[in-house]
């Protein structure tokens, strides 16, 4: 069983990885380079730490050739970090921030490599297709966020600087140019951050590479987001656990995963508590403020990337989002601690019958199985409308 805990980011997740295709406990450490690669071995397993986190490629029955083909999954991921992280200062993401907070955007197209612009023009994609609840563009609102909780100045969690609001996915054009191409033209000050997303591309990116290599079954681990790998539909479903918001050191329920993706984002492992409430690092673009839930949103789609943006989307939008999910083809639950202790359940109605609870036994606290646990969110033609 795969255990996806939720992670913080703008949506971030913690696992430890479990049975079927995975080993038990945290993500496994590389094995030795000399390591038989050659058809007939069980599983193949490697890890690499990318984007802050660590990367798990494991592979049922692999095939020959397969060392190579995650060798090459964790280089192209290593691409992408370098082009998306706005965290190193070789990284294009960040330079491309720098020259945006000048600027230079708002003058003429700045052009941008052809990665990057790739994770651009589908982070604007589902920036539309969410009704901007999930946005790229948000680095100036989430720097104005964290400004404002305590410990770094006085203020109320909806005292957020209102010019950080407007800067907006909808405000961004991207251009083609004579060469193929792309460009950026964007208003001053406007920054982007691709936390929400950057994770789904990237394991897109690496399930391709292995697909071109032969492999075709396979479970990524990317810091808990996990995609099961299944071309050909032959394995048995992975159950996935997603963690207990209230203690994301133990499961809460788990679902069946056939193929596709599944990313939990939420408030547990960032969220603050400021007089009495909390105050989250996750942000609903709608009002500039803070999202205070200690609730965890998870989405299983077919794609990680969609995975990522919908669990973001999600989080910023709450239950009432979960139309818009499964309009955009994905399943969504969402765990939320109640007043009274008890964790309630939601999700889509297709979902419900595969979701199993764990329930700790009140007589010796061990953990239980109990079916009918989650009730149906809102369904589709309700909730928020994304358009």
């Amino acid at each position: 069983m795969v255990h996806v805990a939720s992670l913080m980011r703008t949506v971030r997740m913690t696992a430890c990885a479990a049975a079927v295709l995975m080993a038990a406990g945290a993500p496994a450490s590389t094995p030795p380079p000399d390591a038989p690669d050659t058809p007939g071995v069980a599983e193949l397993g490697r890890a690499r730490f990318l984007m802050g986190t660590v990367l798990t490629i494991r592979i049922p029955d692999p095939p020959r050739g397969a060392d190579e083909a995650i060798e090459r999954a964790f280089d192209r991921v290593g691409e992408l970090e370098t082009a998306m992280t706005t965290w190193r200062a070789d990284g294009e993401l960040y330079r491309l921030n720098v020259r945006l907070a000048r600027g230079e955007a708002a003058e003429r197209p700045v052009p941008v490599g052809v990665d990057l612009g790739r994770a651009l023009a589908v982070s604007l994609d589902w920036a539309a297709r969410t009704g901007g609840l999930f946005d790229p563009a948000l680095a100036p609102l989430l720097d104005a966020v964290a400004a404002a909780r305590p410990g770094l100045r006085p203020a109320e969690t909806g005292d957020v600087d209102r010019r950080a609001t407007a800067l907006r996915a909808a405000s961004v054009h991207l251009e083609r140019r004579p060469d193929g191409g792309l460009a950026v033209r964007a208003p001053r000050g406007l920054r982007f951050d691709l936390g929400g997303i950057g994770k789904g591309i990237a394991l897109d990116e690496a399930a391709r590479i292995l697909r071109r290599h032969g492999v075709q079954r396979a479970v990524l681990d990317f810091g808990g987001q996990v995609l099961v790998l299944d071309a050909q539909a032959a394995g048995p479903p992975l159950p996935v656990a997603i963690a207990d918001p209230r203690d994301r050191s133990r499961p809460a329920v788990v679902v069946a995963v056939a193929a596709g993706s599944v990313a939990t984002s939420g408030n547990a492992e960032r969220g603050e508590a400021a007089a009495g409430a909390l105050r989250g690092h996750i942000v609903d673009p709608r009002t500039g403020t803070p999202v205070a839930s200690r609730a965890s949103f998870t989405v299983l789609a077919p794609s990680a990337t969609a995975a990522d943006a919908l669990a973001t989307a999600l989080a910023a939008g709450g239950p009432a989002a979960g139309p818009l999910v499964e309009r955009a083809g994905g399943a969504w639950l969402v765990l939320e601690p109640a007043d009274d202790g008890e964790l309630r359940c939601l999700a889509s109605a297709a979902l419900v019958p595969s979701i199993t609870a764990l329930v700790p036994d009140a007589s010796n606290g061990a953990r239980t199985t109990r079916d009918a646990f989650c009730s149906p969110g809102p369904a589709p033609g309700q909730g928020v409308d994304e358009r």
